[in-house]
């Protein structure tokens, strides 16, 4: 026992400044960039197993060195010295004990996905749509600029120029050039300025205090009191799989330099995570996530069915949310409808995300048991709108309960141990603009295929299902992000 604390006591040996970090990000390097001086510390297994460890693990590290590296003797650090801390960390969280409760699976899935599942999606101009797409409404760009500093379109083009600028280096950056990168930016015909430039730079960076500060904010029981942190025995159980600082904040700000925490962190906070909560979880906006974000997700995912179905010339309906009576009684239509000749799909949508940390802390009570009543909510609303409607007697019917923000391997680990009996698909926005970018399948032959295998224990999530037997047509959501890039950033694009 105590894993982390010992892990903790070898790194104080280290100061993390000006070598260490050095030596940390050239391995890291091994596993994002092409660089000629990187370094693979982990010689055993396939190339592509070494650099998903590496992404694994070293972020979790590096923090733990910038955290804890402060004023150790050794300014160096040798390999044998990295290799020691790598097998330190490996162990952390290794020996989650079953319980109980039935939920062992679940909750041994759960840590798994939320720490490994991200890793493995790179679609970005994916994601710099998604949200530019979702938050295109005035209010939601008027919310942006004031979080962001900078209109939300100008912040995603940004973010695209960082990871080109840090990803495609020849050699292993540890700092962000600021007038190099400024430069970079404005010398394009653009509108560009260096107070936009700043304002993205302030977002992005964070000082080591403050670093520290939210470290330890996720390894507190109670915020509320001062000195209430999680005990030794619940870290070597949860600390590996806590919420990354660094995949918020990918620039740590010393004096007037700013270093990379690491590359996958920059590859991580591409990913806008950050963007999005801090847009729809910010307690200033509360009203915003009740009156506009809802309708903006469900807008957002009838315009990618619409996309998919133009593409292939289906005839279809797609609808939904539509308010009806029964009697004198007034009720909401499912968020999100779309109906075919032979088919319909039924969505409901769930903007919230899960409270990673008290989830970690108490997985029975903060995730099973939301979901438990999610789907109570939403299979009552479906009935009761079919019943209405009568359409369940014509057509093949296929139920979704969608949650936005959360990982496929997440969903699915729940419905694997504790919601087996349902009849809706328990999955996540990464899953469905999935399976509208299919070539030309019949989504309907695909579904019944997914659900025949998930029984059969072959699969657990509906993304990955689907990116196994599948190739997809992403070509005119592609397009889309490349001529708003253009149009923002101007010629440096082509460069």
């Amino acid at each position: 026992m105590n894993k982390v604390k010992n892990l903790k006591k070898k790194i104080r040996n280290f100061s993390y400044f000006p070598n260490c970090i050095k030596a940390l990000l050239k391995i890291n390097a091994y596993a994002n960039l092409k660089t000629t001086d990187k370094i693979d510390v982990l010689m055993q297994g396939e190339e592509f197993q070494r650099k998903q460890m590496i992404n694994i693990y070293f972020p979790y590290i590096i923090e733990k060195f910038i955290v804890f590296g402060i004023n150790g003797k050794n300014n160096n650090i040798e390999l044998n010295d990295i290799v020691d801390i790598y097998n330190r960390s490996l162990s952390i969280g290794s020996s989650i004990s079953q319980n109980n409760d039935g939920v062992f699976l679940s909750e041994l899935f759960f840590y798994m996905g939320n720490e490994q599942t991200p890793l493995q999606e790179t679609n970005y101009n994916q994601m710099f749509y998604r949200y530019t797409e979702l938050f295109n409404d005035d209010e939601s760009q008027k919310i942006a600029k004031e979080i962001l500093g900078v209109e939300l379109d100008k912040f995603i083009v940004l973010c695209w120029a960082l990871g080109s600028f840090i990803l495609n280096s020849k050699t292993t950056p540890i700092k962000l050039n600021i007038s190099k990168f400024s430069s970079f930016i404005l010398k394009g015909k653009n509108e560009f300025t260096q107070n936009d430039i700043n304002n993205f730079i302030d977002y992005v960076s964070i000082d080591r205090e403050t670093f520290k500060e939210k470290y330890y904010t996720l390894r507190k029981v109670n915020l509320d009191i001062k000195e209430s942190f999680l005990d030794d025995e619940t870290l070597d159980r949860i600390d590996r799989y806590l919420p990354k600082v660094s995949f918020h904040y990918p620039l740590l700000k010393d004096g007037d330099n700013y270093y990379i925490t690491s590359f996958t962190a920059i590859i991580e906070f591409l990913k806008l995570g950050r963007v999005y909560s801090d847009i729809s979880e910010n307690k200033i906006y509360n009203k915003y996530k009740i009156k506009i974000l809802g309708t903006q997700v469900e807008k957002y995912l009838r315009n990618e069915i619409e996309l998919y179905c133009d593409r292939l010339q289906i005839e279809k309906k797609i609808y939904g949310d539509e308010n009806y009576k029964i009697g004198k009684q007034e009720y909401s239509a499912p968020d999100v409808i779309f109906e075919t000749d032979n088919y319909i799909f039924i969505i409901e949508c769930k903007t919230s995300a899960f409270n990673l940390i008290t989830s970690i802390q108490n997985f029975k009570k903060e995730v099973s048991s939301r979901i438990e009543k999610d789907l109570e909510k939403s299979e009552k609303n479906v009935k009761r709108y079919l019943d209405e409607k009568k359409q369940n007697e014509t057509k093949k019917i296929y139920k979704f309960l969608m949650y936005f923000n959360s990982t496929p391997i997440t969903l699915s680990s729940l419905k694997f141990e504790l919601f087996k009996d349902t009849d809706f698909i328990l999955t996540d926005i990464n899953s469905i603009e999935y399976l509208f970018m299919l070539q030309g399948k019949k989504l309907d032959i695909v579904i019944d295929n997914f659900l025949i295998e998930e029984k059969k224990g072959n699969h657990n999530t509906l993304y990955d299902f689907l990116r196994i037997n599948y190739s997809i047509d992403n070509t005119i959501i592609e397009n889309i992000f490349e001529k708003k890039v253009k149009f923002i950033l101007g010629e440096i694009i082509n460069e």
